[in-house]
């Protein structure tokens, strides 16, 4: 799908994938952070040209994936992160998780 919607990122929540990693397979890179079942789980996805240009990446959690790349004039964070979806928690409670997560780790 990324080659025929000509996308250079994807990113991908829900993945199911166990632990961490990154894949590569016919010219796409797979970034990927998931927990020790198959539930939940992030990823990025990236072409060979943005691949190149990654110079970090970290699993934070199975929720949060963040890869950092440099530009022509900068370097540039993309942070990949999927929320808590139940009833038990509010909107507002959800957001504030979910900042807390990525300023303590990031």
């Amino acid at each position: 799908e990324m080659k025929r919607y000509k996308l250079g990122i994807l990113g991908v929540s829900e993945m199911r994938w166990t632990g961490s990693g990154k894949i590569v397979s016919d010219d796409i890179t797979v970034l990927y952070s998931g927990g020790d079942h198959h539930e939940r789980g992030v990823g990025i996805l990236v072409n060979k040209d943005i691949a190149g240009a990654i110079i970090g990446w970290e699993p934070v959690s199975d929720r949060i994936i963040t890869i950092r790349r440099q530009t022509r004039f900068t370097h540039v964070s993309i942070i990949q992160a999927s929320g808590i979806c139940t009833n038990q928690l509010s909107t507002r409670s959800r957001q504030g998780r979910l900042l807390r997560t990525i300023t303590c780790n990031y």
